[in-house]
């Protein structure tokens, strides 16, 4: 239920709004006596329209480094322009807050804080843990789709949440 609750606010209220957050981890969701979750802390986010093509942000754009897309751990593109997040960067971030409801595990658990940043510069990526059979083929496939490279692979929150939707185990 926490993982569609927090893919509907992600879906039907921030990205649909034009907004992004910029700093999904599980320390930034907010889980009452009830189960019901919401999104907390929005100091990273953006209003896309409004930053989009603009320098108005010169400092770190990356929150919580594990879970964190590469591009955001970066900072700049190849070609120099600063990274920004997006709304495929907070799906990264989905990705691990799924690990972590279903396995109670962080992305790169066992890895110092240290060495996140160089883990993922030289291209690793978190991995799924192997003991955990709450993460189910389909679960982890889910996880490994937003964790892809490559932006336009990664699921949309509605795509998450029709997926997540299908199972009511969840």
């Amino acid at each position: 239920m926490t993982l569609y609750l927090i893919s509907w606010s992600l879906g039907t209220t921030v990205h649909s709004q034009g907004v992004v957050h910029g700093d999904l981890h599980s320390g930034n969701v907010l889980v009452d006596e009830n189960g019901k979750a919401c999104l907390a802390d929005f100091g990273l986010s953006l209003i896309i329209q409004d930053f989009v093509g603009t320098s108005y942000l010169k400092s770190s754009v990356c929150g919580a480094s594990r879970y964190a897309d590469p591009e955001l751990v970066r900072q700049v593109h190849g070609d120099g322009r600063m990274v920004y997040p997006t709304e495929p960067s907070d799906i990264y971030s989905f990705g691990g807050l799924m690990l972590y409801v279903l396995s109670g595990k962080h992305p790169y658990e066992g890895i110092k804080e240290i060495m996140i940043t160089t883990s993922v510069l030289s291209g690793n990526r978190p991995q799924l843990p192997l003991d955990c059979e709450r993460i189910s083929p389909r679960h982890g496939s889910l996880i490994e789709q937003c964790w892809s490279p490559q932006e336009r692979q990664r699921p949309s929150a509605k795509d998450i949440l029709a997926s997540l939707q299908a199972r009511s185990d969840i």
